[in-house]
């Protein structure tokens, strides 16, 4: 009612114009060591280009090396450097060149007679298959994109915000109390190198770098598979499938408030959550880089505001693991019955399931004990069952050799698929700036998480209004200045169950022309597959589950003609 905005931003705006090279050499070769041995064995090279941003002649990034003054933008301040500084490059990274990647594997058809026959059966019926390889990948664009609103080649700004003010619509520029104005800082035009950039219109800073050392990532996977055909066109397969990876992208704050810091402050910077959210405006000395801009819209904070904002930092220090058993049993087409069933057993954990988990978002991690960070990842599911079915009934002799009735009896076919799958994990965390780490300007949001103080009791969401899925009281903020206990992805979510089926119909007209109509549903049993409930304890949603992943029972009429 008096005109201040719940947020307030514009920018200048950016586009990318990113390009990498990738180039790839591989060899192999095939080993009969015997006639029922075959080993396979090769070696790639790859080169993973740096991706690099075009815009503003491969200029627009940041990177930041405390300590080194910028002579691309001399009036920069010192640690804020450029692409043709010392150490930063158009990409922000240097490309490797050292990436082999061995591979290895053998097929063995062995056939055994006696006790152990029965277990082999017939010659070619039972083979045991085994591989193991190093893989690299090229980073995702969504690590480039981040440097749309890199300094000083393009804007955002909260208006008289980016100092603790209270913008209005009509003059964001202005508190609305009148306590400071600033200059308008549009329209804007990015400067050329060389020129004498006024780097406190664009501070605080919120950046995004790279890490000096970032990597390319890579996983190990290897695989042991036994195969059995059984009677009926049937074969069984079981198996061991591990991964680990290496080098995965992450993101963490290389500028937060130091632990305790806030704390140690007072009431004033952890009394309440808009003081931890503006903490930089107050109190820029709690930070590992206190450079200030002189001057604050609180006449109480001698010192300044916080100029190094964030620091967002994009590294590739993650790891992840996968281990899993894989079991399938598969029908060739035979007395009209085909089928394909899996079932997994897999376990996956790491300490960041891409860049996008790591970085975005309430994540409940902890930037200073990274071994806190490893736990179940975000896509761990750990029992997985999938089967897809077709049958052709069968009609009676005397019913084929009728033309009407053959037209009304032949061709009807009954086809469907059922997943039954374990819940994904929940992330228990905390958006009310609790640990006093980080604040409204940290570039990648604030990891922060609560403590459990009581066992986790899942209920049915079905059986009260707030459709709970845990007990809340399991869960307490923590205090002020500290971090939870909590883990990450501490615990699981609903599972999923649905069954789709159709029920088809071949109407023949010519050898080569034929006329199908199809009944399908989808979620045929109309099961409720919830979504994971909310895990943020500063939410009024936290425990609930408030949606569903597939939605109700859904019938369709299909036509298909084939010629």
């Amino acid at each position: 009612m008096i005109g201040i905005p719940d947020s307030y931003s514009q920018s200048s705006g950016g586009f990318i114009d990113a390009s990498a090279q990738e180039h790839y050499l591989y060899a192999q070769d095939s080993w009969k060591m015997k006639p029922n041995l075959t080993v396979n064995y090769g070696l790639a090279w790859q080169i993973n280009g740096a991706l690099t941003d075009h815009f503003n002649h491969d200029r627009a990034i940041n990177c930041f090396r405390p300590g080194q003054q910028s002579a691309i933008f001399p009036t920069a301040p010192v640690g804020l450097v450029f692409p043709g500084d010392n150490g930063c490059t158009s990409s922000g990274i240097s490309t490797g060149y050292t990436h082999f990647a061995p591979r290895l594997g053998l097929a063995w058809a062995p056939h055994a007679s006696g006790m152990l026959g029965r277990l082999t059966g017939d010659q070619g019926k039972f083979s045991i298959r085994a591989g193991v390889g190093i893989y690299y990948n090229q980073v995702e664009e969504e690590l480039t994109l981040q440097n749309l609103l890199a300094p000083p080649f393009a804007l955002i700004d909260s208006g008289i915000g980016d100092i603790g003010g209270s913008p209005s619509f009509s003059t964001p520029f202005n508190d609305i109390a009148g306590r400071a104005t600033i200059a308008n800082k549009y329209p804007f035009t990015p400067p050329t190198p060389g020129s004498p950039v006024d780097f406190t219109f664009f501070e605080p800073f919120s950046l995004n770098v790279l890490d000096p050392k970032f990597a390319v990532p890579y996983s190990i996977n290897d695989n042991l598979t036994i195969q059995r055909e059984l009677p009926g066109q049937m074969i069984l397969s079981v198996g061991y499938v591990g991964s680990f990876g290496r080098h995965l992208e992450r993101a963490y704050e290389l500028n937060p408030a130091l632990p305790g810091t806030c704390l140690a402050t007072g009431a004033a910077c952890v009394g309440s959550t808009g003081a931890r959210a503006q903490q930089g405006f107050f109190f820029p000395q709690n930070f590992k880089y206190p450079a200030i801009i002189p001057g604050s819209i609180s006449a109480g904070t001698p010192n300044g505001i916080l100029a190094f904002g964030s620091v967002g930092q994009q590294t590739t220090d993650g790891n992840s693991k996968y281990s899993s058993l894989q079991v399938s049993l598969n029908k060739r087409i035979s007395h009209g019955l085909t089928f394909t069933t899996s079932y997994t057993y897999a376990h996956s954990e790491d300490n960041g399931s891409s860049f996008e988990s790591s970085s975005f978002g309430t994540r409940g991690t902890n930037p200073f004990i990274d071994r806190l960070n490893w736990g179940d990842s975000q896509f761990d599911a750990r029992h997985r069952f999938v089967t897809g079915y077709q049958y052709e009934l069968p009609v009676p002799h005397s019913l084929t050799t009728n033309g009407a009735l053959s037209r009304v009896f032949k061709g009807w076919r009954v086809a469907g698929n059922t997943t039954v799958q374990t819940g994904f994990p929940i992330v228990p965390s905390d958006s009310g700036f609790r640990s006093a780490t980080c604040w409204e300007f940290t570039f990648y949001g604030c990891p922060d998480n609560p403590n459990q103080v009581a066992a986790i009791v899942k209920s049915d969401p079905r059986a009260t209004s707030s459709h709970l899925y845990f007990n809340k009281s399991a869960f307490a903020k923590a205090t002020p200045g500290t971090f939870g206990n909590a883990g990450r992805d501490s615990f699981h979510g609903p599972g999923v169950n649905f069954t789709n089926l159709a029920v088809m119909k071949d109407i023949q007209i010519k050898e080569q022309m034929r006329f199908e109509l199809r009944l399908e549903s989808f979620n045929t049993f109309n099961h409720v597959n919830f979504n994971l409930p909310n895990g943020n304890v500063n939410s009024s949603n936290f425990g609930r589950v408030t949606g569903d992943t597939l939605g109700p029972r859904q019938v369709q009429l299909a036509g298909k003609f084939y010629f």
